[in-house]
């Protein structure tokens, strides 16, 4: 419910106000593939999460091909700010986002190799890494997230309206994180 309150959040202003088409374009695609996709992926493997009653094989086909169009999304709305902005890091929220851009790469790709190569051989090391960097994107995302929330909103609908987006964005993040840590199935990411 936190997360449906983040994803509202972030995408009423932008949706509602005119704005830059590219600040439109990397709002809505980075929501959409950071905290739809990429996080119900992570939930996708919980005991407690939506697709708990599915066999292991069909959490793997959605972890997967939610994580692979997730991240798509997410460099691509990057993608699209930095190409408009040069690549101007004067706030805390475009490092914050760039850094949760080169993590979203960098997963994707131990992701997909995790997803090949962990058949011929057990990569508890890859495994490890995966499941840490993709804890370190989300946390990322969040926090960047969070930054255009205190950045923005205050200015747009003052105060009140941040702080309970900012709210939302931080238990969802917990929730998040929490529920992936439940996590009983043995060796899954």
């Amino acid at each position: 419910m936190c997360l449906g309150g983040v994803v509202i959040s972030a995408l009423i202003i932008p949706l509602s106000v005119p704005i830059i088409n590219a600040l439109l374009q990397h709002t809505v695609l980075c929501t959409v593939g950071y905290f739809i996709l990429m996080a119900q992926g992570i939930l996708a493997y919980s005991p407690v999460g939506w697709a708990n009653y599915l066999t292991n094989d069909n959490n793997k086909i959605i972890h997967s091909t939610m994580q692979i169009c997730g991240s798509i999304l997410a460099i691509s709305g990057s993608a699209v700010i930095i190409a408009n902005t040069n690549l101007r890091l004067n706030t805390s929220h475009g490092i914050c986002g760039l850094v949760a851009t080169l993590l979203t790469a960098i997963n994707l790709l131990a992701g997909i190799f995790n997803m090949f190569f962990n058949r011929t051989r057990k990569l508890r090391l890859l495994r490890c890494l995966h499941m840490c960097l993709g804890a370190l994107t989300i946390f990322m995302a969040f926090i960047a997230l969070i930054l255009a929330f205190d950045l923005y909103y205050r200015i747009v609908n003052g105060d009140t309206i941040a702080n309970l987006a900012i709210a939302f964005s931080v238990f969802a993040l917990f929730g998040i994180l929490l529920i992936a840590l439940l996590n009983k199935r043995v060796g899954q990411p």
